[in-house]
């Protein structure tokens, strides 16, 4: 069955199967009676029988995306807009699921109270370079959205980056440690040309860093930033 567009139900109705029966005769049990017996080898049914019950097909509405595909950076999250396509005659339900959770998670749900066409704002988390599918399924008591269900709707790229040893570093004062602190920088995956990382303080006269680390094509070296104590306060 093939939705046209028109949102509701319709049956199918099946005709009861018709199958040749056995001729009758007797005496049909050697291997020569495929040449003497016309019926050799045909279907045989016994008793009545029974037609198909009725069919019940449900044409839901569906939901709409504008954007299909969506890049999330390491470590970090984004967000995709969705809208259900038509107003709802009670309230809906939208749950979402990732085709693989080691790459990307989303949030659980949305909800449309009844007669609402408001777009609602979606999140999805990258937890590994990789790519998922975030798929759509929807709840209601009405059959317009009841059911309705989006497979591999929106497609997630979670882009490779590089790994830090902590997204929060206390750097001493220079009683401790000459003031120093260490911050570890790992590579997702071993790059396939030599890539120098620059960094940089949001105020250096707090902290400051040494200026680059070099990670070398085709390995997964660990390249250590030392953080310099200046000042008290924050920065990045």
């Amino acid at each position: 069955a093939y939705h046209t567009g028109v949102v509701g139900t319709a049956e199918m109705v099946f005709g009861s199967p018709v199958g040749k029966r056995w001729p009758l005769v007797s005496g049909c049990c050697t291997p020569t009676c495929a040449t003497t017996c016309a019926g050799y080898g045909e279907a045989v049914y016994f008793g009545l029988v029974m037609p198909i019950p009725r069919v019940t097909v449900v044409s839901h509405a569906g939901f709409i995306a504008p954007i299909t595909t969506i890049y999330i950076q390491r470590l970090s999250s984004g967000t995709f807009e969705m809208n259900i396509d038509q107003l709802n005659t009670h309230d809906v339900t939208v749950y979402f699921t990732s085709s693989d959770t080691n790459i990307a998670t989303v949030q659980e749900l949305v909800f449309f109270n009844s007669e609402e066409n408001i777009p609602k704002t979606v999140t999805v988390f990258n937890v590994n370079p990789g790519t998922a599918t975030i798929s759509f399924r929807a709840e209601s008591v009405g059959t317009d959205f009841g059911g309705a269900l989006a497979v591999g709707a929106i497609t997630v790229s979670c882009e490779q980056g590089f790994g830090l040893s902590s997204l929060l570093v206390h750097v001493p004062p220079p009683t401790t440690n000459d003031g120093i602190a260490s911050l570890l920088i790992t590579p997702d995956v071993a790059p396939t040309h030599d890539v120098t990382l620059t960094i940089t303080s949001s105020d250096t006269s707090k902290v400051t860093a040494n200026t680059t680390a070099v990670f070398p094509a085709g390995q997964t070296a660990t390249r250590t930033v030392l953080l310099r104590h200046i000042s008290s306060g924050r920065t990045r």
